[in-house]
């Protein structure tokens, strides 16, 4: 018990960049904003698709949470809580209904922008900042990466 609590920590402790987070909002959004959705997605939706995010990069071994874990997060805590009341339906109509809902939700998932901040070279100057304080941020700054590296990074 107590090795799973310290997963569980461990999970907890892989950073979220506040544009990661305004990322999930942006998906929650828009599926609460579609026409052909009429649930929304809750608070705790949202903090769930966090979570998973993190724990999908802890698998990957990722230094903090990137958008490709979001998207990977996204059907799965999204679905379930759109498919409640099945049970009122046929299964014939219950498996279309199904189809239909995760059709709609990887088109939400594949049209939400992600900011541009989320560049590959963004998150290689970011984690090389992290790793080698004293790097010339002035080569990182004139590098191809749409914001200042800086824009990432936690205040002093």
């Amino acid at each position: 018990l107590s090795q799973i609590k310290s997963w569980q920590d461990e999970v907890r402790n892989i950073p979220v960049a506040s544009e990661i987070s305004h990322y999930i909002i942006r998906l929650c959004d828009a599926v609460r904003s579609h026409p052909e959705i009429d649930t929304a997605i809750s608070n705790r939706g949202s903090i769930a698709i966090m979570r998973l995010a993190q724990a999908i990069a802890k698998m990957e071994d990722h230094e903090a949470v990137f958008p490709d874990d979001v998207k990977r997060a996204f059907l799965p805590c999204v679905f379930h809580r759109l498919l409640r009341g099945e049970g009122e339906f046929g299964q014939e109509e219950s498996n279309r209904r199904a189809t239909a809902v995760r059709m709609v939700l990887q088109e939400l998932r594949d049209s939400v922008p992600v900011e541009s901040v989320f560049s590959s070279q963004h998150w290689f100057c970011t984690d090389l900042l992290r790793r080698e304080p004293r790097f010339p941020l002035f080569v990182l700054l004139t590098s191809h990466v749409t914001r200042p590296v800086a824009a990432g990074l936690p205040s002093a």
